[in-house]
C-alpha cells in the first residue's frame, strides 16, 4: 500500500482541485493558496463535509506534515478562519465554497454554531463534539500495545 494519497478541496463556485497532503501543512496551505486564488493574508484551513476542522493552519502544526491531519480520499471544504485580537472571542470560520446552504446545509449551520457559540447547541451537536473529545466515532484509532511493542488497529 502507497503511503501518497490526495484529498479533495471543494472551494469557488463548485470548484474542486487535488492535493497531496503528504508535506508540511505551511506548504500544502501555500499550494491551496496558489491554485485557489486566495489572498496572503487570509489564514486558511480544511473542514470535512461532517464540520470537522483540520486545524492545519495553527502555528504549532505548521511545521508537521499535514496527512497527520487529514485523511486521504477524502473531500475537504476550503475555510477562512478570523481570529479574534483579544483571544477571548472564539475563532470565526466562513466556508470558500460559495452556495454551501444549498450544497451542505448541516456544514453551514455547524460552522456558524463554532463561530458563535453562545447559540444554543443541539443535542445532536453536543453528542458530535463530545465523541470527537473522546477520540470515538468512524476514525479508526491505533494504539500501541504495551506487551508485545505492536500497533494495533481498535
Amino acid at each position: 500500500m502507497s503511503s501518497q494519497f490526495f484529498i479533495t478541496v471543494k472551494y469557488g463556485e463548485n470548484e474542486q482541485e487535488l492535493f497531496n497532503p503528504h508535506c508540511r501543512s505551511l506548504l500544502l496551505l501555500e499550494c491551496i493558496r496558489e491554485k485557489c486564488k486566495r489572498s496572503e493574508t487570509e489564514i486558511l484551513d480544511l473542514v470535512d463535509e461532517s464540520g470537522q476542522i483540520a486545524n492545519i493552519s495553527d502555528e504549532e502544526n505548521l511545521t508537521e506534515y499535514a496527512s497527520q491531519f487529514v485523511e486521504g480520499r477524502k473531500s475537504y471544504v476550503l475555510i477562512k478562519v478570523s481570529k479574534s485580537d483579544s483571544g477571548k472571542e472564539p475563532n470565526r470560520y466562513e466556508s470558500l465554497l460559495e452556495n454551501l446552504e444549498k450544497t451542505n446545509p448541516e456544514l453551514r449551520d455547524r460552522l456558524r454554531r463554532m463561530s458563535k457559540p453562545n447559540q444554543q447547541v443541539s443535542t445532536k451537536d453536543k453528542k458530535y463534539q463530545s465523541a470527537r473529545k473522546r477520540g470515538t466515532g468512524n476514525q479508526s484509532q491505533k494504539v500501541k500495545s504495551a506487551k508485545r511493542n505492536s500497533v494495533m488497529k481498535i
